[in-house]
């Protein structure tokens, strides 16, 4: 017998077998994972644990935890914005057409939870929520007690055993493997602490590396070992905003402007290590005002509101001087009407008034008599023109001048003030900024109609924004846009420009939306279309919407086969728009950001150290990772690398030589490019050039250079030293933690509470050495177990000083750069500990293959991706694991190409 589990935390119904009465598990519910306590079986019961009707309904009508909390302000906030910017609700439900804005697509996982009401009768049914398909474990050849149960009793159960719960963490109640995995996320805890040796504490008894490899081999398999051979679960990503970067890419892309408004966007939230993971991607009131404010600067930038403008040329003259004639040539860019204007006053003197004749191109134009004192009067006149450039000349006819003869003068002058011409009448104009040519790409009057117009013009428009088809009822509500904005007495390029806002702000625009196929088995895997397929290409590699080829083969079906895919994401990969994918990914895994942050001591390393320092280190990290991208190097490359990238700056900071130059001739090299002023004044002139404020010659030029023989990969650029140090010292406990964080991807248990910090075992031993200081903050035994693993580990890096400089002493202290690791490998300096970890690579691979996929995907790995990881790995393994055949691994795996439907069907 099974037994009906209900959660009432996201609403899914689930069986759980007989055997499993009384326990606690998780929820399988995507994005949930709920403690449940399975209840006791009741034959006589069907379903026991489902709530009561009032209880559903009261639930049913509140957010659910599995989708973003921004739901409830996208569904009635973004209707309100398209009310604001177009007038009418232009992306509500009407018919049959979905109700994605109101109505987003994990809306329907709670749907099925409600019962009919029995008072009801027109009531529907709920639809049957089939049992949860999960991906098949694979059940470890030694039960429990074989596998780790004498591991446990024999060094666990003292301080983790039903007396004494340390940490409340009770060995003493696991009996079997299905424990384990109900509290996968507790033994996914102790299995990162058994890997990398903290426990047990280092005073105990230590188990042999032997028992401690089977101990951690056989958790590993009870909570990742996974059937392969059967249809695992891909996984479903919760409905991605836009993140700053990418809103700022597809605008640039979409439209042609680089505008980068997202600078006055509230900053992203960030979710395992990357800043593009659906469940922090919210929309906060104060993010919705800005997109509605950046869709209108957006609209008035692309589009020309009044192209009439466009039409106008002209210039404006001295109006306080009095002049005989003006003679000046103007463009005519096409034959057609055009209409001139003179503007002019005149001070009138003698018995007639003040006349002046106009020519142009020497034929007559027209003479006029200015009949009012110092008041503006326009003459205007259309004629036709032939396209071509021609003299336009204004003369003062009727000079006059004479003696009053009572000391006064009798003085006639005209003053001209400014000269128009607009036309060709009726025609566009051929000066249209390229952006708005590329939009407005019709007018009423070529296509028929306001409305044929609009429709000519947003179908293909809002096909791009969305990244799927444009439905015809879009396209419709947004020429009634247009039409109602022209029916006011606005121009068509106005309504345009409204339409164009409605686009932006919508959620089809603001968000990555996947829909599961109407056909689709409620919790099964179905595969993206290529529409979705293809944004998750676009937005993977270039943090961008997809381009016109990615679209047309969306279109034509082709981009869901395996070969086109492979053959796009190569092609991708040649593009400059990949920049991103370094910018995005790379940086964010190397933590690059908090180089931003990392103020050194002005008084220990002001000397050299700048913002300038601090930019070209990151810029030589950047170009690292896009060198090994575009050459496809293996990724264990990326440790063990004997290159790098410098500019002058960066090659005198790490002593490397430029072009020959070292030492003084690098001083010399810099202070010759220094101002004529500052070199002016001799005290100035010795300040600045031991500071290193003002640019070097060449100072954007950076080279692919070899590294000196004490550097190699990543792990000694001086951006990962410096964010890995405190301002005032290095430490090797950041450091070690760095490497075990993002190298290793086995990052150590959060500090004990009550364990004194660092910094007072330093400051009540001020004699000694950071090792020695460290060794004495290990005698508490709440520190010793992880610092074991981490300090080795940064004390390797301890020849390198708080900004990355190369350095023989620490101080008036020797430096001893020599650690062993917990399986006995020792090491001294970098070098040879960067050797080991090249050597064990496959640990490092697996991380970063782990690593991509998250940024890929947009969501957080779960138990059941080991599959695909493990593919992607081995798959990559016979070319040395290439970093594009990793790349094109993530996007060929299942999670990439597929999701797993709504787990409960909607009536």
């Amino acid at each position: 017998m099974r037994i009906r589990v209900y959660c009432p935390n996201c609403g899914v119904a689930f069986t759980a077998a007989e055997r499993h009465a009384g326990k606690v598990g998780r929820c399988p519910g995507p994005n949930c994972g709920r403690k449940l306590r399975v209840p006791e079986a009741r034959p006589d019961v069907v379903f026991d644990s489902i709530p009561s009707q009032r209880s559903a309904r009261k639930r049913s009508a509140a957010p659910s935890p599995a989708r973003s909390r921004a739901w409830g302000t996208v569904g009635a906030g973004l209707a309100v914005a398209a009310a604001l910017v177009a007038g009418l609700i232009l992306f509500l439900p009407a018919g049959d057409e979905p109700a994605v804005a109101a109505t987003p697509d994990l809306s329907d996982e709670r749907l099925a939870a409600r019962p009919a009401s029995p008072d009801d009768a027109t009531a529907a049914p709920a639809t049957p929520a089939p049992q949860v398909k999960l991906a098949a474990m694979v059940e470890p050849k030694q039960n429990f007690a074989e596998g780790v149960g004498g591991f446990l009793k024999t060094h666990c159960l003292d301080c983790h055993g039903p007396d004494y719960a340390e940490a409340d963490v009770d060995f003493g109640s696991v009996a079997s493997a299905d424990d384990v995995r109900e509290n996968r996320e507790e033994w996914e805890r102790i299995l990162a602490i058994l890997k990398v040796g903290a426990m047990p504490p280092s005073e105990m008894e230590q188990p042999s590396a032997e028992e401690r490899a089977a101990a951690v081999d056989w958790i590993d398999r009870v909570l990742h070992e996974v059937d392969c051979q059967v249809d695992n679960d891909p996984g479903r990503v919760t409905v991605r905003r836009l993140n700053r970067t990418e809103y700022d890419n597809t605008v640039r892309d979409l439209l042609g402007v680089d505008l980068n408004l997202s600078e006055h966007f509230p900053t992203d939230d960030v979710g395992n290590g990357f800043d593009n993971q659906g469940d922090v991607l919210t929309l906060p009131p104060l993010l919705l005002e800005k997109y509605l404010a950046a869709a209108e600067t957006i609209a008035e930038e692309a589009i020309v509101g009044d192209v009439s403008t466009l039409m106008n040329q002209g210039e404006k003259l001295d109006a306080g001087r009095s002049v005989q004639g003006h003679k000046g040539t103007y463009r005519f860019p096409a034959a057609g009407d055009y209409t001139i204007r003179i503007h002019a006053q005149a001070h009138q003197a003698g018995p007639d008034k003040a006349k002046y004749q106009a020519t142009l191109a020497g034929l007559p134009l027209a003479e006029v008599t200015l009949k009012k004192e110092r008041t503006t009067e326009t003459f205007e006149r259309t004629i036709p023109v032939k396209q071509g450039e021609y003299p336009l000349e204004i003369k003062f006819v009727n000079d006059y001048y004479q003696d009053d003869g009572k000391g006064g003068k009798l003085d006639r002058n005209i003053y001209l003030e400014e000269i128009e011409i607009h036309g060709p009448l009726g025609q566009r104009p051929e000066n249209l900024p390229p952006i708005h040519a590329a939009i407005v790409t019709t007018t009423p009057d070529e296509a028929g109609g306001v409305r044929e117009a609009a429709e000519e013009i947003f179908r293909p428009l809002a096909t791009r924004a969305f990244r799927r088809p444009a439905t015809d009822l879009e396209v419709q509500r947004l020429a009634t846009l247009v039409e109602s904005v022209v029916s006011n007495g606005r121009t068509f390029e106005q309504g345009v420009q409204l339409g164009l806002q409605a686009v932006l702000c919508s959620p089809h625009f603001l968000f990555r939306i996947e829909r599961d196929p109407a056909d689709a088995r409620p919790g099964e895997p179905a595969a993206l279309n290529d529409y979705e397929l293809a944004s998750r290409l676009s937005y993977f590699l270039w943090s961008s919407m997809p381009d016109e080829e990615l679209l047309r083969l969306a279109g034509e079906g082709r981009l869901t086969d395996p070969k086109t895919l492979s053959e796009q994401v190569d092609r991708m990969l040649e593009d400059p728009k990949s920049e991103a994918l370094v910018e995005g990914f790379f940086a964010q895994w190397l933590n690059l950001g908090m180089l931003d942050e990392f103020n050194p001591d002005g008084r220990q390393f002001g000397e050299m150290w700048t913002s300038d320092t601090k930019n070209a280190m990151r810029r030589e990290t950047e170009l690292f990772c896009r060198e090994v991208l575009e050459e496809n190097l293996p990724v264990k490359r990326m440790l063990d690398a004997d290159f790098t990238f410098v500019n002058p700056r960066l090659a005198e900071f790490y002593g490397i030589p430029w072009d020959g130059r070292t030492g003084e001739k690098m001083e010399e090299y810099y202070a010759d490019g220094l101002p004529d002023d500052v070199k002016k004044d001799g005290r100035r002139f010795e300040r600045e050039r031991r500071r290193r404020i003002f640019p070097y010659p060449d100072e954007a030029e950076f080279r692919r250079v070899s590294l000196p023989e004490n550097r190699r990969g990543l792990l000694t650029h001086g951006s990962i030293l410096a964010l890995t140090s405190n301002p005032v010292a290095t430490s090797p406990v950041k450091r070690g933690k760095w490497i075990l964080d993002n190298i290793l991807g086995t990052p150590p248990p959060p500090a004990p509470p009550n364990v004194p910090a660092l910094e007072e075992t330093q400051e009540s031993n001020k004699d000694l050495s950071l090792r020695e200081a460290l060794a004495k903050h290990r005698e508490d035994p709440g520190c010793a177990s992880c610092h074991a693993v981490m300090d080795p580990l940064g004390f390797a890096f301890e020849r390198f000083d708080a900004v990355g400089r190369w350095r023989e002493k620490d101080g008036k202290h020797e430096i001893d750069a020599s650690g062993e690791l917990p399986d006995g490998t020792k090491f001294t300096g970098a070098t040879e500990l960067i050797d080991v970890l090249a050597g064990r690579s496959d640990e490092f691979v697996a991380h970063f293959t782990r690593q991509l996929m998250t940024y890929g995907l947009g969501r957080g790995l779960l138990w059941y991706d080991r599959c695909s990881v493990d593919g992607i790995v081995e798959s990559a393994r016979p070319e040395g694991h290439r970093l594009r055949d990793l790349i094109r691994g993530v996007v060929l795996s299942d999670p990439f190409r597929k999701r797993t439907t709504a787990a409960l069907a909607a009536n």
